[in-house]
């Protein structure tokens, strides 16, 4: 697992909505629902544009275009630094 340090004290009602629904694009991202995610996610980087939307963007489009073989885990090799 990786933690994400979000702030101090309890979380206001939109950061709980919006990590709820990056909590989806992430599900529907191990599902294979690609486009759905994406769709979400844009929503999402509307809202606040932050570097693990832009990230998740992009491995979206790679999926899509290039979907991973049936056996895929949900793993994302990097091809670059």
């Amino acid at each position: 697992m990786i933690y994400e340090l979000l702030g101090i004290g309890p979380a206001s009602e939109e950061k709980v909505e919006e990590l709820a629904a990056f909590g989806r694009v992430f599900e529907l991202y191990q599902e294979r629902e690609f486009a759905t995610a994406e769709a979400l996610l844009k929503e999402l980087v509307f809202i606040r544009p932050a570097p693990i939307y832009k990230m998740y963007l992009d491995r979206l489009a790679i999926y899509k275009a290039l979907p991973p073989p049936s056996d895929w885990d949900g793993t994302f090799s990097m091809t670059h630094k």
